[in-house]
């Protein structure tokens, strides 16, 4: 038994560089994007240049979201509406609905809906 990788997080460019050559195995680099010890956020071609295996990116999904949220609704406040296009809204939710598979659940309403 042993570990498979073994994940880092470097607190500074010159410690990111150097684990690759002291660390022997395969290394994990953990990108914390935002962070308050100024820790190196770098693209994942370079981190593989410099011997890294995986590149975890915990965040970029919730802050995408945080800062679409924020964008949608101070155009709603300044504007009145949303900044959607409309077509691409149509496809998106098109997609969602699909993933969860709510056409199935339609077709069970409409069977048993009463009229």
């Amino acid at each position: 038994a042993g570990a498979d990788m073994i994940m880092l997080f470097p607190n500074d460019l010159e410690e990111v560089k150097r684990a690759p050559k002291d660390i022997p195995g395969p290394l994990v680099y953990v990108t914390s994007w935002g962070n308050t010890v100024d820790r190196p956020v770098l693209n994942t071609r370079e981190l593989g240049r410099l011997g890294y295996r995986m590149v975890v990116e915990a965040q970029p999904a919730l802050f995408a979201t945080v800062m679409a949220v924020e964008d949608c609704y101070r155009h709603l406040k300044e504007d009145g509406i949303c900044n959607f296009d409309n077509e691409r809204m149509r496809a998106l939710r098109q997609d969602v609905e699909a993933l969860i598979d709510l056409p199935k659940y339609f077709d069970i309403e409409a069977g048993t809906v009463e009229r």
